[in-house]
């Protein structure tokens, strides 16, 4: 993951003396006697509580962390930062050490344990990717990354605020797979910054690594920005890298077409439908790019089951393709173009007759179209194309579903007209 740098004003303020024990420069933490004092059942607790007792008894954070940085060869960033999170002038210590993230505070003239998390499937280990004001409402939020589960599969950030009582965390549902928490599959680089020169800040997640090699197949590397909508961080858009199979090229441009760029999108779809070098999908044909993606990264003979007869499906092309004109139509017609409209419906209607599997979608354009030259309300037309697709299979086994690879899309007769 990519660090930033932390920046802190160590300078004691009055509140600071009167609030915080006095510090003997001369203690030194010894990690050694800090471990083995804790029982193995209690080591999380009992380590902390030898951490509170050196602090009270004049102990610097900084002997604290420096200890802790050569024990553990500690190279990028320090186990323990120094910086007020909560707005009363009293800088907190902010711990990244074994699987957890701690939060020591002054109060009263002792110290506290305040707050700490740890994520049930981290078994490599936490590190604080920055502490800085992300959303501007003046106060500093803490940006942690968990470094996930065997073969570095399940990474996840958490970003935490003091709330004015405690501290609570800033990502809605963390763990989900399609939200602002994670990707999952893959280690990620962190990086903050304004996107959009609004004052915010952003979070942009972007695979760095690959994933365990099973039915997460196939695999794109994917970079995902959040941004804060007044409570949460909340995806604002993903992207991935370069369409490889058809139906990948359809699924970016109805991910362009949800997060407004519509120039975008139209380009995702006009690749579908012309772009003779993306590949045909079929499960054989998954499983057979499967070994043979295996085989390169192990260096191995492919296995003699991974070579099956591959037919090429004759009706995924025309139903993908019928699928990206009919979304390239309602694509003009969300941008007011009537006229646009009315030809890729012709193009489409020309391009597929009845006898071709493609027609599936030529029905589904005239059910929208008909309805919006009388209504000219989206959300109704939307309506009525979700009532023909309840009706009429909708072929996802073309389009995209959990069989299509772990970033697919998931189809149902909502994806196929979303707009309200």
């Amino acid at each position: 993951y990519a660090c930033q740098p932390i920046t802190a004003n160590l300078t004691p303020t009055r509140s600071l003396v009167s609030q915080c024990p006095k510090e003997d420069l001369n203690l030194e933490f010894d990690v050694q006697s800090a471990w083995a004092s804790t029982a193995s059942d209690y080591r999380h607790q009992d380590f902390t509580e030898y951490v509170l007792d050196f602090l009270d008894s004049g102990g610097s954070p900084q002997a604290i962390s420096s200890a802790l940085d050569k024990f553990y060869d500690r190279q990028i960033t320090s186990f323990f930062q120094v910086l007020d999170v909560t707005g009363d002038n009293i800088p907190e210590l902010i711990a990244s050490y074994g699987i957890w993230i701690d939060i020591f505070s002054c109060i009263d003239g002792k110290y506290e344990l305040k707050f700490t998390d740890t994520y049930e499937s981290n078994l490599n280990g936490v590190s604080i990717i920055d502490i800085t004001d992300i959303n501007q409402n003046g106060l500093a939020e803490i940006v942690v990354y968990f470094n996930g589960c065997m073969g570095n599969r399940c990474p996840i950030i958490r970003i935490y605020e003091w709330s004015g009582k405690d501290f609570q965390g800033l990502i809605e549902s963390p763990s989900i797979t399609d939200g602002c928490g994670n990707l999952l599959i893959a280690p990620f680089d962190v990086e903050i910054r304004d996107t959009d020169n609004n004052g915010t800040k952003e979070i942009i997640l972007k695979n760095n690594g690959y994933p365990h090699l099973d039915n997460d197949f196939p695999y794109r590397k994917e970079t995902r920005i959040c941004m804060w909508d007044g409570q949460n961080f909340v995806i604002h858009k993903n992207e991935f890298d370069a369409p490889y199979y058809r139906f990948q090229a359809v699924q970016d441009g109805d991910r362009a077409t949800l997060s407004g760029d519509y120039d975008k999108a139209f380009s995702f779809y006009q690749q579908a439908i012309n772009d003779k070098k993306l590949e045909w999908f079929t499960q054989d044909r998954k499983w057979h790019d499967f070994w043979v993606y295996h085989s390169e990264i192990h260096s191995e003979e492919p296995s003699p089951t991974a070579s099956p007869t591959l037919i090429q499906d004759p009706n995924e092309y025309p139903s993908l393709a019928a699928y990206a004109y009919y979304r390239i139509m309602l694509l003009y017609i969300l941008q007011d173009d009537s006229v646009n409209a009315e030809i890729t419906f012709n193009k489409l209607e020309s391009e597929f007759p009845l006898e071709n599997s493609g027609n599936y979608f030529v029905k589904v354009a005239s059910v929208f179209l008909q309805d919006y030259q009388l209504s000219k309300n989206i959300e109704n037309s939307c309506t009525k194309v979700i009532g023909y697709t309840q009706e009429n299979h909708l072929p996802i086994e073309y389009l995209g579903d959990w069989d299509h690879g772990v970033h697919s899309m998931q189809y149902f007769p909502e994806t196929i007209c979303p707009f309200k």
